[in-house]
């Protein structure tokens, strides 16, 4: 699920640091000088993240999220964070002040036992436009790609100009998956972006480099519009516990490994994964993800870890816009039934080591 694309920015985007981040939470309050607490809500039936769950003691950030058995005073919260009678549901997030593009995102957590709400950390970056804005023209150029980007994939310059006549053209019944070029640059058509493996896709001939031309398609695929404008969400997430894709049952053993550009099918890539083991074992555990926005030596792309140990690395639609890091517990529709009255992700620390690749860009956020 798309988090960013629902939750408004909680500040302009003033300056994107290169600095390394740390938190071991060993004080008695929130050090809020670098982080700002959640008060928002989105997705259906919750009722948001709230301030009230957010407590530091004893060298650990505590999350607390409420389920259906719960009778407290805590009130969540509506849309536009106004209190709401609603106790039940209600969960907790903190997002760090400044913006980080490229780097290794870190937190040491021990998750909830039960069923029912979601853990998860994320990246976001957020631009919302229409038609008339100065935006919204700018949008509308995203995904361009050049012969260029299919030399970095590995082709030849004939080879490139070869794929380039064949992905502007009718190929069987396959409809074009570029457009013609304006001032040398394609853009991905609406029968690209309803691919969503290197396997569909219909080439003459993929030089043996079916997937890296995918990617580079991918990672060009052009927004599409959202009723009547244009949604750049820029986002990085884990989250636990899930389903898988297959028919499976709910399960901290499984976790959704998701990169973001945008807000509709096309724009995203999203991998649920079988862990070594259920994480809800009471033992602090490491989830991590690599944010590589590329250079010369390397492609764009996102590692995911738990423990250390890489269960997923996306090649598409790879964000390159630096946002806030964000982590907390929230009541989504698909974690599980909420059969209990309270309980907490606590949090030992997080770290952020930025990579300061040449892939990094900065751009204000919308709200």
């Amino acid at each position: 699920m798309c988090l960013a694309c629902i939750i408004p920015p909680a500040s302009a985007l003033a300056q994107n640091t290169q600095t390394p981040f740390f938190d071991d939470f060993n004080g008695t309050q929130l050090d809020l000088s670098h982080w700002k607490i959640m008060k928002s809500q989105w997705g259906k039936d919750n009722g948001g993240v709230v301030p009230d769950n957010v407590v530091v003691s004893n060298g650990l950030l505590h999350l607390f999220a409420h389920g259906d058995l719960y009778t407290g005073p805590v009130h969540g919260v509506g849309k536009k964070g106004q209190r709401v009678d609603r106790v039940t549901r209600v969960g907790a997030a903190i997002v760090t002040k400044n913006y980080f593009d490229s780097g290794r995102f870190e937190a040491h957590i021990k998750l909830p036992p039960h069923l029912g709400s979601c853990s998860a950390i994320w990246t976001y970056h957020y631009e919302e436009t229409y038609p008339g804005d100065p935006l919204y023209a700018q949008l509308q150029k995203i995904g361009g790609l050049t012969a260029d980007d299919f030399q970095k994939a590995g082709l030849t310059a004939d080879q490139a100009n070869s794929l380039i006549a064949d992905l502007t053209s009718t190929n069987a019944d396959r409809p074009p998956y570029l457009t013609p070029a304006t001032n040398g640059i394609y853009h991905t058509t609406e029968a690209f972006r309803n691919v969503a493996s290197a396997e569909q896709m219909v080439l003459a001939n993929g030089f043996n480099l079916k997937t890296p031309i995918f990617n580079t398609l991918a990672n060009g695929a052009s927004l599409d519009l959202v009723d009547g404008g244009l949604i750049r969400n820029e986002e990085i997430d884990i989250e636990i516990p899930t389903a898988l894709k297959t028919p499976s049952e709910i399960s901290y053993q499984h976790a959704r490994f998701n990169n973001w550009v945008g807000a509709n099918t096309g724009e995203y890539t999203d991998r649920f994964d079988e862990l070594q083991k259920a994480m809800n074992d009471g033992q602090f555990h490491t989830f991590r993800f690599d944010w590589h926005t590329g250079d010369a030596s390397q492609p764009q792309r996102v590692e995911y870890y738990v423990d250390d140990v890489c269960y997923q690395t996306n090649y598409t639609h790879v964000p390159t816009i630096g946002g806030q890091f964000t982590l907390g517990v929230w009541f989504p529709t698909w974690t599980g039934k909420r059969d209990f009255d309270t309980q907490e992700l606590d949090v030992d620390w997080v770290r952020i080591s930025p990579f300061k690749e040449n892939g990094d860009q900065w751009s204000p956020e919308t709200f």
